[in-house]
Protein backbone atom coordinates (compact mmCIF):
# COMPACT_ATOMS: atom_id res chain seq x y z
CA UNK A 1 0.00 0.00 0.00
CA UNK A 2 1.45 3.33 -0.62
CA UNK A 3 -0.21 6.69 -1.10
CA UNK A 4 -0.28 9.03 -4.12
CA UNK A 5 -0.93 12.97 -4.04
CA UNK A 6 -2.97 13.77 -7.00
CA UNK A 7 -4.22 17.50 -8.71
CA UNK A 8 -6.53 19.54 -10.56
CA UNK A 9 -4.50 21.39 -12.99
CA UNK A 10 -7.49 22.58 -15.04
CA UNK A 11 -10.86 23.89 -15.07
CA UNK A 12 -12.32 20.36 -15.56
CA UNK A 13 -12.24 19.11 -12.14
CA UNK A 14 -10.34 15.79 -13.16
CA UNK A 15 -7.92 14.23 -10.71
CA UNK A 16 -4.23 13.70 -12.19
CA UNK A 17 -0.86 12.18 -10.05
CA UNK A 18 2.37 12.13 -11.30
CA UNK A 19 3.45 9.18 -10.48
CA UNK A 20 4.50 9.64 -7.38
CA UNK A 21 3.86 6.77 -4.28
CA UNK A 22 5.09 7.42 -0.63
CA UNK A 23 5.36 5.18 2.29
CA UNK A 24 2.90 7.32 5.06
CA UNK A 25 0.56 9.70 4.12
CA UNK A 26 2.40 12.30 5.77
CA UNK A 27 5.14 12.60 2.74
CA UNK A 28 2.31 12.58 0.00
CA UNK A 29 1.06 16.12 1.71
CA UNK A 30 4.08 17.84 2.12
CA UNK A 31 4.94 16.88 -1.03
CA UNK A 32 1.28 18.16 -2.66
CA UNK A 33 1.68 21.21 -0.88
CA UNK A 34 5.30 22.34 -2.14
CA UNK A 35 4.03 21.37 -5.26
CA UNK A 36 1.33 23.22 -4.79
CA UNK A 37 3.50 26.39 -3.60
CA UNK A 38 5.42 26.02 -6.92
CA UNK A 39 2.67 25.22 -9.68
CA UNK A 40 0.31 28.43 -10.26
CA UNK A 41 -1.93 25.98 -12.13
CA UNK A 42 -2.38 23.40 -9.21
CA UNK A 43 -6.11 24.08 -8.10
CA UNK A 44 -6.83 21.46 -6.17
CA UNK A 45 -4.43 18.65 -4.36
CA UNK A 46 -5.59 15.52 -2.21
CA UNK A 47 -3.92 12.34 -0.89
CA UNK A 48 -5.33 9.15 -1.78
CA UNK A 49 -4.14 4.93 -0.78
CA UNK A 50 -3.55 2.78 -3.53
CA UNK A 51 -2.29 -0.28 -3.80
CA UNK A 52 0.85 0.26 -5.50
CA UNK A 53 4.24 -0.53 -4.91
CA UNK A 54 6.16 2.62 -2.50
CA UNK A 55 8.66 3.98 -5.04
CA UNK A 56 9.66 7.67 -3.05
CA UNK A 57 10.76 9.30 -0.33
CA UNK A 58 10.71 12.25 0.48
CA UNK A 59 14.29 13.89 2.09
CA UNK A 60 14.71 17.43 2.97
CA UNK A 61 11.93 18.48 0.44
CA UNK A 62 13.26 16.46 -2.33
CA UNK A 63 11.67 13.19 -4.12
CA UNK A 64 14.50 10.72 -3.68
CA UNK A 65 13.56 7.34 -5.78
CA UNK A 66 13.80 4.22 -4.30
CA UNK A 67 16.02 1.51 -5.70
CA UNK A 68 13.65 -1.45 -7.06
CA UNK A 69 15.29 -3.69 -4.40
CA UNK A 70 13.73 -1.36 -1.98
CA UNK A 71 10.73 -0.41 -3.59
CA UNK A 72 7.79 -1.94 -1.05
CA UNK A 73 4.32 -3.34 -1.62
CA UNK A 74 1.85 -4.08 1.04
CA UNK A 75 -1.42 -5.61 0.64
Amino acid sequence: MAWKPEFVVDFDGRWTDNGLRFASETEAELWATYLKERWQAVRQVRVVECLERVRHRLVMGQVVDLPEEETVSIH
